[in-house]
């Protein structure tokens, strides 16, 4: 399990404090526009439990074994992030496993979001932390082209309109 670092302590801060803030691509303020993240994990034998600890700038969709798990985060000021906590570990199954995150990021400043560069924080901790797959250069990450990115701005801080035009849906 080359993917994993293992740590004496189970405080989950220590692990989030190991993983690096991912993005990816030439632009680091995108306007409108969708970034896929991966991470394939392999288990000999399924883990007693997972939790994932998660922050996005500006949203995420949290996918394992393609069944969608979660949307966050919780809105926010960017010098008081709120990492949202969930139980994953029931997703997981023996073999090959797949960790899926898209993240939007609007580029702009609406009255919703502030204006920040985009990026993915995680830290997933496998059997109660001694186990820890953390963000970092090894993820797969890809900007999406299924999200249509030149669409109209709602008023009233609303943000773009989405358009997904699943014909350009990338395999995988």
């Amino acid at each position: 399990m080359s993917n994993y670092f293992r740590i004496d302590s189970a405080n989950i801060w220590e692990n989030i404090s190991k993983a690096k803030w991912i993005w990816g691509g030439d632009n680091p303020r995108p306007v409108n526009q969708y970034r896929l993240f991966r991470k394939e994990i392999n288990f000999d034998e399924l883990p007693l439990n997972a939790e994932i600890y998660i922050y996005a700038e500006s949203r995420y969709r949290l996918y394992i074994n393609n069944e969608f798990i979660q949307v966050g985060p919780a809105p926010c000021q960017p010098d008081n992030r709120l990492f949202d906590n969930y139980e994953i570990g029931k997703y997981f199954k023996p073999g090959m496993n797949c960790i899926g995150i898209e993240v939007y990021c609007p580029g702009l400043m609406n009255g919703q979001w502030t204006m920040v560069n985009p990026g993915l924080i995680a830290s997933i901790g496998i059997n109660s932390g001694t186990e820890c797959i953390i963000t970092d250069s090894s993820w797969k990450t890809t900007h999406s082209i299924a999200w249509v990115s030149n669409t109209q701005i709602c008023p009233y801080a609303k943000g773009f309109h989405e358009y997904y035009d699943m014909t350009k849906s990338e395999p995988g």
